[in-house]
């Protein structure tokens, strides 16, 4: 096992945080970091997040990857943009965290492609909520 460690880059002007996680990404540390990224992202107004999982590994079950969907909805501001940059391996976490938070109204995509990512994020500046997930 490999501890869960975190590097924050912020882009785009100061207006997009991107939390890049690399190691053994378990559910306690999972919900806890969730919570600590939404107070960060809340603090100083970032408009979009983006987390990036290319370098952990998901070690969580269905059940817990909701409560940890659920800790972000209820922690960061409804407007924020969320998006998951993952690993082909790492879809259906990627895709189940996106559309929970879609369901509950924000911006939220997935990508695998960083490239990708990236050119959506700056197409979207001002994203209605109104838009579909994925």
């Amino acid at each position: 096992m490999q501890p869960l460690s975190m590097a924050l880059e912020v882009i785009d002007g100061g207006q997009v945080a991107r939390v890049r996680l690399f190691g053994d990404n378990g559910f306690e540390v999972s919900l806890k970091n969730a919570g600590a990224i939404s107070a960060f992202v809340t603090a100083r107004g970032f408009r979009a997040l983006i987390l990036d999982w290319n370098e952990c590994v998901m070690l969580q079950d269905v059940q817990q990857f909701g409560d940890v969907a659920d800790h972000f909805i209820g922690a960061l501001p409804p407007q924020t943009i969320f998006i998951v940059l993952h690993r082909p391996a790492q879809l259906s976490h990627a895709m189940f965290m996106t559309k929970a938070l879609f369901r509950a109204g924000f911006p939220a995509r997935a990508f695998s492609s960083e490239i990708d990512c990236l050119a959506w994020l700056a197409e979207n500046a001002l994203l209605p909520a109104a838009q579909g997930p994925n």
